[in-house]
């Protein structure tokens, strides 16, 4: 997974919206009313169709995670799709199976929408280009601030993993930083991270302190796509990320 740059590139480009710090692309509030008298889980399920247009014989996993992710004391939530038997159809009728299975079925098909509950809007997806095999990894933590959490997600490519911040800014969920949390599983190049916090350099923004860790590796041939990761942390610092404001990105210096 050295040659990972490529697909981090792809993902900067998908995730580009957020880039601009701006209020998201909400679905119309009319549209949002077409729905009724329905529940939450029910309403998500509606929007996620509509803005997939998925077939009513469609197989997905849906998850929501509820938190406090803004200053409003209202939960919202984030929503998590996997279209693996989607990436799979799409590899048979492209006649593609074999080499779509050796690369995992890597593609976009792994997806999160955010739910604003201060807008009592959902967003449209952000897609991630990974390895539907393996669903996205949601956590929350106090970075941003300490009066409301932000959102984590590690995402699966192949045989490794890594992990984006996602605070929301001016409600939408917005790219800070992105860093592997593994790579190498299964060769002799294994690498592993973990993550804490300490109080912000330059901003209200906490520091990342990514420190390298030990991870019990696989055989040659293991199948890591079924096997969870066991991670120990350790004590020796890798690097230290400081918020930057002024472009709301997180950086270390050299």
């Amino acid at each position: 997974m050295k040659n990972i740059c490529v697909v981090i590139l792809s993902l900067f480009v998908l995730l580009a919206c957020t880039e601009e710090h701006e209020q998201s692309q909400l679905v119309d509030e009319t549209a949002e009313q077409e729905y009724g008298n329905v529940s939450f889980e029910e309403r998500v399920k509606l929007h996620v169709h509509s803005q997939l247009h998925l077939s009513s014989s469609e197989n997905y996993s849906l998850k929501i995670y509820k938190a406090h992710l803004n200053d409003d004391q209202i939960e919202d939530a984030i929503i998590t799709i996997n279209r693996l038997e989607y990436a799979i159809k799409r590899a048979k009728e492209g006649k593609s199976l074999a080499k779509s299975s050796d690369l995992d079925f890597w593609g976009n098909y792994n997806l999160v929408f955010y739910y604003d509950s201060e807008l009592d809007k959902i967003t449209p997806p952000l897609e991630f280009n990974s390895t539907p095999l393996r669903e996205l990894k949601v956590s929350f933590d106090f970075v941003s601030s300490d009066q409301y959490q932000d959102v984590i997600i590690d995402y699966p490519l192949r045989n490794a993993e890594y992990r984006i911040y996602l605070p929301i800014i001016n409600h939408t969920p917005t790219q800070v930083l992105q860093w592997k949390v593994y790579d190498g599983w299964g060769t002799d190049e294994l690498e592993s991270y973990c993550f804490s916090y300490k109080p912000g350099s330059y901003s209200p923004f906490k520091d990342i302190v990514v420190t390298k860790a030990s991870m019990k590796n696989i055989e040659r041939g293991e199948d890591y796509n079924k096997i969870t990761p066991e991670i120990t942390c350790g004590d020796e610092v890798v690097k230290t990320f400081f918020f930057n404001p002024k472009d709301f990105k997180y950086y270390a210096p050299k």
